[in-house]
């Protein structure tokens, strides 16, 4: 949701008494700990400047952006190239990410003992403000 400029907006009804049911207990009590590791990926973040695609979304603040990988589609997840140097590269959560920045285009891979079966969420650090890049479409 994040990636397109949206709000997640979670439905949570209490019981007559008050009481919220276990299942909606437990699925909030995941969320929290999913946003503990990777909110700085989502609160005051915009969306981009990489467009959603069939591996899943961007969103930025300041010199950072943040790449969440939902579906990886081989051993390298291919970006088309911006107009700003990457200086570092993390994942969220720990982790290595390994990346290559050409004229061409960006790689990123992680190991997959270091990816996550729900989001894979990559810091890019860049030498300027993310806020300037044209969204670009990502090819399928």
């Amino acid at each position: 949701m994040a990636g397109r400029d949206g709000n997640l907006l979670l439905n949570v009804g209490p019981r007559a008494d008050g009481r919220i049911d276990p299942p909606q207990v437990q699925r909030l009590r995941e969320i929290g700990a999913w946003l503990g590791k990777h909110g700085e990926s989502i609160y005051e973040t915009r969306g981009g400047p990489f467009l959603p695609a069939e591996y899943g979304a961007s969103t930025h603040r300041g010199k950072t952006v943040y790449v969440h990988v939902l579906s990886w589609p081989k051993d390298k997840l291919a970006l088309p190239p911006i107009p700003a140097k990457i200086v570092g590269a993390s994942v969220l959560g720990g982790g290595k990410a390994v990346l290559t920045q050409t004229g061409r285009g960006i790689e990123l891979s992680v190991p997959p003992a270091a990816r996550s079966d729900i989001d894979t969420v990559i810091a890019l650090e860049l030498d300027s403000p993310a806020e300037a890049i044209v969204p670009v479409r990502v090819a399928d």
